[in-house]
């Protein structure tokens, strides 16, 4: 299975006029790069990283597709490129994470953790 690795680099008056505010206007923005798919909410199989540069904001996405470059992202900061087949077969990585608390708004309106 082909994997692309996308880079993003968005200036500070980019990210203002997009209205990129926290993590969760990232994750969506990101996941409409991926296009329509079958039903709502269906998944799109990518992963991705947000960190703040002197320059403004670079966002790092492993993707199974290519995703489209959005208009809030300048085209000179927007590069993809296949990721050499045996690049994900090593045994260990190292990398660091921050996971955004999920919740699922039950019929009865409550939120109870999960997601």
């Amino acid at each position: 299975m082909k994997r692309f690795f996308t880079q993003c680099l968005v200036d500070h008056k980019s990210i203002v006029r997009a209205r990129l505010r926290h993590h969760g206007d990232w994750h969506q923005r990101i996941w409409e790069a991926f296009g329509p798919v079958d039903g709502d909410g269906a998944p799109r199989g990518f992963l991705y990283s947000v960190e703040e540069t002197p320059d403004g904001y670079r966002t790092l996405i492993l993707s199974d597709s290519v995703p489209t470059r959005p208009n809030w992202c300048p085209m000179a900061g927007w590069t993809t490129k296949v990721v050499p087949d045996d690049f994900l077969n090593h045994s260990k990585y190292v990398f660091s994470l921050t996971a955004n608390a999920t919740g699922v708004r039950e019929a009865n309106g409550s939120v109870s953790p999960g997601g």
